[in-house]
C-alpha cells in the first residue's frame, strides 16, 4: 500500500509534486493552529466553569448571609434590653388588665421592629401562657403540623435561631426562637417568636448577581423543592442527580442544551441547582470557534490559490520545455522553438530553457544541412538507379536491329529502332513520377521491341482500368517488371510463354500485376529474389532496382511488392503503390 503510494506520488506530475507538498504542509501548519486554538478555547471553557462555580457560591453565600440577617432581626428584637425587661416586668404581673395592656404595648414594639423590615412577612408571638399574637399579612397561616414542628425545634434550640424551609405546601421561610429572659441570667422563659419569611422575595432580588438572566435556578431541601425560578424545576432537579456538590454537567432538556451547576450551603443544607442556556453561555466560545474555522478553511483556501499560482509560475517553463521535446520527437523543430518561446527568466530554469533554445537551434541547422545532402544524394542515387538499363538488352536490341537491316526487313528496324529511342528518351528523364498513361506507353514500346525479337517464342498481354491515366506513379516500374519476366520465362523455357500486365485501381492502391507461364523458380531460389540476395545471370534493372527506388520515393513505406513462384507454375509479382495525382 506505501510503496504504492510513493510509486504514484513519482509518476505524478511536478506540478501536482509541488501542490500536494505545499498543500500538506500548509494543512499541518493550519491544524497545528487550530489544536492550539482549541486547547486555548478549552481552557477559557475551563475558567468558564469555575467562574461559574464561584458565582453560584457566592450567590450561596448572599443568601445564606441573607438569612443570617433574619436571625440578626430575631436576636435583635428578642434580646432588646427595653423589651427583656417589658416581657419579664409583664410576665411577672398577675394582673390580668394589665397584663394585656403591657403585651399590646409589646406587640406594637414587635410591629415596629419586624415589620418594618421588607424581609418579614409576618410574626407570631406566643407567650408562656401560649397565648398567640399573629401580626403581618393575614393571608400566610402556617399549617398546624409546622407550627408544632417549629415549636418543637424552638424548644430544643433553647434560644438558638431555628427555621423550617419552605416547601411546594409552604413556600415561606419558618424560623423561631425560644425567648429567655438574660438579664442577670435568670432565663426566665418568656415566650417563642415565629417569622415569617417569603423566600421568594428574599431570593429574585439577589438573582441579578448571577451574570445570565436567563438562569434558571433550583433549590433543594432534602428532596423537596425550596425554590424554582422557572417551570423547568422539576427537570432540572431530575438531570442533576448524580452531580457532586460543586460539579458541573451539560444535559439536554426539552430540546435544548444546559449547563448545569450545583452546589450547597453549608449554613442550610440546602442545592442550590443553576441551569443556564449553553449556547448563551458559551455563545462567544462557539463564535470563536466557527468564526476560526470558517477563517483557517477561507485562509486555507486563498493559500491554496496562491501555491497554486506560484507553482503554475514556476512548472510552466518546465511544461513548455517538456511540450517543446515532445514535439522535437516528432521532428517538429519549428513548433518546438514556438512552443517554449523566445523569453526566459534568470533562474536555474530560465537558464535551462535557454541553453535548450541555442542546442535545438543547432540541431535544426544541423538537420536542414543534412536534409539537403541527404536529398542531392537520394537524387543521385535515385538517377543512378534509373541509368542502370541492361547494357545485355541494349546490345540485343541493336544487334537485332542489324539482322533486321541485312534481312531487309526495315519496317521492323525503324520500330525497333524508334522504340529505343523513345526508352532511351525516357530513361533521361528527371521525373520521378510519370503519368500512368506515359508509363504505359513506355511499356508498349518496350513490348514492340520484344515482339520483334520474340515473335515465335512470348505473347504479351496487357490491361489496365479506364480512367487511370492520369494518375501519377514511378517512373520506369512496368518495363524492369516485364524485363524480369522475360528473364525468367521466355529465355529460360523452349515453348511458347505468356506475359500478362494488369494495372488496375483498388481504393486508394494502384495495384499492379505481372505474371507469365514459365517454368517458374524454386522455393530456394524464390527466397532468394525475395530477399534481394539472388545475383545469377542477367537480369535486367532487376527486382533489387525497383525495391530501392521505391524505397526513396515512399520513405513511410506505404507500398508492397509480392513475388509468387513455384516450379512449373510461372511466376507473379504484384507490385501496390499509393495513388497520386488527386
Amino acid at each position: 500500500m506505501v510503496h504504492r503510494a510513493k510509486r504514484k506520488i513519482a509518476n505524478m506530475s511536478i506540478d501536482s509534486k509541488l501542490m500536494l507538498s505545499f498543500a500538506l504542509l500548509l494543512f499541518l501548519m493550519l491544524a497545528i493552529c487550530l489544536v492550539a486554538t482549541q486547547i486555548s478555547l478549552n481552557e477559557y471553557d475551563k475558567k468558564l466553569y469555575k467562574n461559574t462555580e464561584k458565582e453560584l457560591e457566592y450567590f450561596i453565600q448572599t443568601i445564606d448571609d441573607e438569612i443570617s440577617s433574619i436571625d440578626d432581626i430575631s436576636y435583635n428584637t428578642v434580646l432588646n434590653y427595653d423589651t427583656q425587661r417589658l416581657l419579664y416586668e409583664t410576665v411577672m404581673d398577675n394582673n390580668v388588665s394589665t397584663y394585656n395592656w403591657q403585651m399590646r404595648q409589646i406587640i406594637l414594639r414587635f410591629i415596629q421592629e419586624l415589620l418594618g423590615n421588607e424581609k418579614i412577612a409576618g410574626f407570631i408571638y406566643i407567650d408562656p401562657k401560649n397565648n398567640e399574637y399573629a401580626n403581618g399579612d393575614i393571608s400566610i397561616e402556617i399549617p398546624e403540623e409546622k407550627k408544632t414542628q417549629i415549636l418543637d425545634l424552638a424548644t430544643k434550640g433553647q434560644g438558638q435561631f431555628v427555621f423550617i424551609a419552605p416547601d411546594e405546601d409552604f413556600p415561606y421561610l419558618i424560623s423561631a426562637r425560644m425567648i429567655r429572659y438574660y438579664i442577670n441570667a435568670d432565663l426566665t422563659y418568656l415566650g417563642t417568636m415565629i417569622l415569617i419569611t417569603d423566600i421568594k422575595a428574599t431570593i429574585e432580588p439577589k438573582l441579578s448577581t448571577l451574570e445570565n438572566s436567563n438562569n434558571s435556578l433550583v433549590i433543594m431541601n432534602d428532596g423537596a423543592k425550596v425554590y424554582s425560578s422557572s417551570n423547568l424545576g422539576e427537570k432540572i432537579s431530575k438531570e442533576s442527580n448524580g452531580i457532586k456538590d460543586g460539579g458541573y454537567r451539560i444535559e439536554r432538556i426539552d430540546g435544548s442544551r444546559y449547563f448545569i451547576c450545583l452546589g450547597k450551603s453549608g449554613k442550610t443544607g440546602w442545592r442550590y441547582i443553576n441551569a443556564m442556556p449553553y449556547d448563551e453561555l458559551f455563545l462567544m466560545s462557539q463564535i470563536t470557534r466557527f468564526s476560526l474555522i470558517i477563517g483557517f478553511i477561507m485562509l486555507y483556501i486563498i493559500a491554496f490559490f496562491i501555491v497554486r499560482k506560484i507553482s503554475k509560475i514556476i512548472t510552466k517553463p518546465l511544461k513548455n520545455l517538456s511540450s517543446s521535446m515532445a514535439l522535437v520527437e516528432n521532428g517538429n523543430f519549428d513548433s518546438a522553438l514556438d512552443s517554449i518561446g523566445d523569453t526566459f527568466s534568470d533562474d536555474e530554469i530560465g537558464q535551462l530553457g535557454k541553453d535548450y533554445t541555442i542546442m535545438l537551434k543547432h540541431i535544426k541547422a544541423l538537420i536542414h544541412d543534412n536534409y539537403e545532402k541527404q536529398i542531392l544524394v537520394n537524387d543521385a542515387k535515385y538517377r543512378a538507379l534509373k541509368a542502370q538499363i541492361n547494357p545485355h538488352f541494349l546490345y540485343n536490341t541493336l544487334n537485332s536491329i542489324g539482322w533486321m537491316v541485312q534481312l531487309e526487313r526495315p519496317k521492323e528496324a525503324r520500330a525497333m529502332i524508334n522504340a529505343l529511342g523513345e526508352i532511351l528518351h525516357e530513361s533521361f528523364r528527371p521525373d520521378r513520377l510519370v503519368y500512368v498513361s506515359d508509363e504505359i506507353r513506355l511499356l508498349e514500346d518496350y513490348i514492340c521491341i520484344q515482339r520483334i525479337r520474340y515473335s515465335d517464342r512470348a505473347i504479351f498481354m496487357l490491361t489496365y482500368d479506364d480512367g487511370i491515366e492520369s494518375l501519377l506513379m514511378p517512373q520506369m516500374i512496368l518495363q524492369p517488371l516485364v524485363e524480369n519476366a522475360i528473364y525468367h520465362a521466355v529465355d529460360e523455357s523452349d515453348k511458347l510463354c505468356t506475359i500478362k500486365v494488369d494495372i488496375e485501381r483498388i481504393g486508394e492502391k494502384l495495384e499492379i500485376t505481372v505474371s507469365d507461364n514459365g517454368p517458374g523458380m524454386s522455393k530456394k531460389r524464390l527466397d532468394e529474389v525475395r530477399s534481394l540476395s539472388y545475383s545469377g545471370g542477367r537480369n535486367g534493372i532487376g527486382i533489387k532496382n525497383i525495391y530501392s527506388r521505391l524505397e526513396l520515393l515512399y520513405p513511410d513505406n506505404d507500398y508492397s511488392m509480392k513475388i509468387d513462384s513455384s516450379e512449373g507454375n510461372g511466376t507473379t509479382i504484384v507490385a501496390t503503390l499509393p495513388i497520386r495525382g488527386e
